[in-house]
């Protein structure tokens, strides 16, 4: 579980918005075996008051005309996955090292 500060760029066709906002995410992990496992995370941002200078719009008569947005931008995500820890491989006689002689 996770709650912070988040800093966030939106980019339009033209302009862009950077802008503060918050993230609150949880999440569960679940082991298979010693190096498989499964997880779920639920991540949610929420920006205030995004402004996005020349923003694009369309008169009924097909005109466009450009002005500022104002708008707060919510975003949820539902992430999925299987990472792995790596599978270490079997321990060998020739992975030892040579023992060293006596220091006389």
């Amino acid at each position: 579980m996770g709650i912070g500060p988040a800093f966030i760029v939106l980019y339009e066709e033209v302009a862009s918005a950077k802008n503060f906002g918050i993230d609150v995410m949880a999440g569960v992990r679940y082991m298979f075996t010693k190096h498989i496992s499964a997880f779920v995370e639920y991540k949610y941002n929420h920006q205030w008051a995004v402004e996005i200078e020349d923003h694009p719009f369309y008169l009924p008569n097909g005109t466009e005309g450009r002005s500022m947005a104002t708008l707060d931008f919510d975003c949820h995500k539902v992430v999925a996955g299987w990472p792995t820890t790596g599978r270490k491989r079997p321990f060998r006689q020739a992975d030892q090292a040579a023992p060293r002689p006596p220091f006389w």
